[in-house]
C-alpha cells in the first residue's frame, strides 16, 4: 500500500525496479497511485512501460487515470496524454457507437435551492485535514455539476458481451472494460441476440445497482419504448438485481441471462455516472414507479419514520462498538434495521417513508434513492486518505436528491477495516440533530 509523499512518488516513478515489476504488482502500483490522486505519476508510467500495452488491464487503466484527470481539471494535460496513448494502443479497432433513437428527459436547470445541504461533525481524533478535503470535495463537486450534459442512449452494432458487462468486438478490442480479459470465441459459437439493453455490471454491490445502474434503464419507462425490449443481466447476479427490476416494471420474460459470452448485433448501453444525475428529475420516472410498486405490496403495513441502518451484518468496515450505538439509537426512538434481513421492496417502503436515517457509510444508504426531498440522513464515516472518493458518495446524493446530509467523521487507520465510534460525541451531535426538528414542527 502506497503511503509516501509526492517526492516518495516521483522516485517511484523514475526507479528503473519498476521495470522488473509484474503485470499484477504493476496494475496494482497504478491503482494505488489513482487511490491517493497522484494523476501525473499513473500517467507517467502508463506511458513509459510499454511492455503492458496490450496487458488487458490496460483499458481500464488509461480509462480511469483520463477520467480522474478531467474530472479533476478538464484541461489536464494528462487528459491529452491518456488520449494519445489510448489512440497509440487501440487505433482504430475499438467499437464506436452511435446514437438510437431512444433518450432520456432533459436535464433540467439546477437552481441553488435545489441542492441539498451537507453539515460535518467529527470525532476529536479526526485530523483537520479530513474535514478540510470534505469542504473542498463539496465545493468541487457543486462546480463539477455545472458542466454536466444529456447522456445520450447509445448502440454498439456486432459485439461480444460477458456476464462481467464487458463488451468487444470481433477484432478482440474492448468497447468497455472491466479489467478482466478477453474470452476469444467465435460468433458461430455463442448464443446470438438481435437486440438488447446491456445491464450487466461488474460489481455485486446495491450501490453501484441502484445509483449506477437504475438511472442508465430510466428511459425504459417513458411511452415510446418498446414493452418487449430484452434486458441483458448477469446470470449469476444477487437477487436483489431482478427484485429491483421486477419493482421497476422490466422484469418477467423480457430479461435474458448472459450466464457466459453472448454475440449481439444491437447492444444498447446508456452508462450513467454521478455528473448525469444533475437535477434528478430525468431519472426519477424509474424510482417513482419502484416507490409505487412497493407501496402496493406494503399494503396497510406502518413504516417507522426514524431509522437506524445497522453494518452489524457487514464484512467490511465492521464497527466495533456498533452494538452499544444500536442500542442508544433505540433509545432515541429509533428503529433498528438489518436491511439484508429484508426483501427489497420493504427496503424501498422503509427509505422512502422515514423523515430521519442513521447509519455507517455502506451499500445499505444506496436505498437513499428512494427518499422525500428535506429527508435527514446522519451518516457515519470512517476516512483514511485514499478513499475520499468512494466515502464521499452517499453526501453527493444527497446534495443532488435534495435531502439534508449531516456527515460524522471517525478515523479508520490505514491498513486497518475496523473502526469504532466515539458514540458520546457523537451522540451530542445528534441529538443537536434531532433537537433542531422538533423546534421546526
Amino acid at each position: 500500500m502506497l503511503r509516501g509523499d509526492s517526492a516518495t512518488v516521483d522516485r517511484l516513478c523514475n526507479d528503473r525496479t519498476v521495470d522488473s515489476l509484474s503485470a499484477h504488482h504493476f496494475f496494482t502500483c497504478i491503482s494505488e497511485l489513482l487511490r491517493h490522486e497522484y494523476l501525473d505519476a499513473a500517467g507517467a508510467l502508463l506511458m513509459r512501460h510499454s511492455q503492458h500495452h496490450h496487458d488487458h488491464r490496460m483499458f481500464a487503466a488509461i480509462r480511469d487515470v483520463r477520467r480522474f484527470a478531467k474530472e479533476k481539471a478538464p484541461d489536464d494535460p494528462v487528459v491529452d496524454r491518456m488520449t494519445q496513448l489510448h489512440s497509440l494502443i487501440y487505433g482504430d479497432d475499438v467499437p464506436t457507437p452511435r446514437q438510437t433513437g431512444y433518450a432520456f428527459l432533459p436535464l433540467q436547470e439546477f437552481p441553488e435551492a435545489h441542492w441539498g445541504t451537507v453539515s460535518i461533525g467529527a470525532s476529536p481524533a479526526v485530523p483537520s485535514v479530513h474535514i478540510d478535503r470534505l469542504r473542498s470535495d463539496i465545493d468541487a463537486f457543486k462546480e463539477a455539476m455545472r458542466g454536466a450534459t444529456d447522456q445520450p442512449v447509445l448502440e454498439y452494432t456486432d459485439v461480444f458481451l460477458d456476464r462481467y458487462g464487458q463488451v468487444w468486438n470481433e477484432a478482440g478490442c474492448f468497447a468497455i472494460n472491466a479489467k478482466r480479459p478477453i474470452v476469444h470465441v467465435d460468433r458461430a459459437s455463442v448464443p446470438q441476440i438481435d437486440i438488447g439493453m446491456r445491464a450487466v455490471v461488474a460489481t455485486s454491490g446495491l450501490y453501484h445497482w441502484l445509483v449506477n445502474l437504475m438511472p442508465s434503464l430510466a428511459w425504459m419507462v417513458r411511452d415510446n419504448v418498446d414493452p418487449n425490449l430484452p434486458i441483458l443481466i448477469s446470470g449469476d447476479g444477487p437477487p436483489f438485481e431482478t427484485a429491483a427490476l421486477d419493482l421497476a416494471g422490466l422484469g418477467g420474460n423480457r430479461l435474458h441471462l448472459v450466464s457466459d459470452v453472448v454475440f449481439a448485433r444491437r447492444l444498447i448501453s446508456s452508462p450513467i455516472g454521478m455528473r448525469h444525475l444533475r437535477g434528478w428529475d430525468h431519472v426519477q420516472p424509474i424510482f417513482d414507479q419502484m416507490i409505487r410498486s412497493a407501496e402496493e405490496k406494503r399494503g396497510g403495513q406502518i413504516m417507522p419514520r426514524r431509522i437506524y441502518v445497522s453494518r452489524t451484518d457487514a464484512r467490511r468496515r465492521p464497527m466495533q462498538n456498533e452494538a452499544a450505538l444500536q442500542a442508544a439509537m433505540a433509545a432515541r426512538g429509533f428503529t433498528v434495521c438489518v436491511l439484508s434481513e429484508l426483501p427489497l421492496w420493504e427496503q424501498v417502503a422503509l427509505f422512502h417513508h422515514a423523515d430521519v436515517i442513521i447509519g455507517p457509510h455502506g451499500a445499505g444508504l444506496a436505498n437513499m434513492v428512494f427518499t422525500r426531498p428535506e429527508t435527514r440522513v446522519v451518516e457515519l464515516i470512517p476516512i483514511v486518505a485514499g478513499a475520499y472518493k468512494l466515502r464521499f458518495n452517499y453526501l453527493r446524493l444527497s446534495m443532488l436528491r435534495g435531502l439534508r446530509h449531516h456527515a460524522w467523521l471517525e478515523t479508520q487507520f490505514a491498513g486497518s477495516d475496523q473502526w469504532t465510534t466515539d458514540i458520546p460525541s457523537f451522540l451530542e451531535f445528534v441529538d443537536t440533530i434531532l433537537a433542531g426538528l422538533r423546534e421546526s414542527d
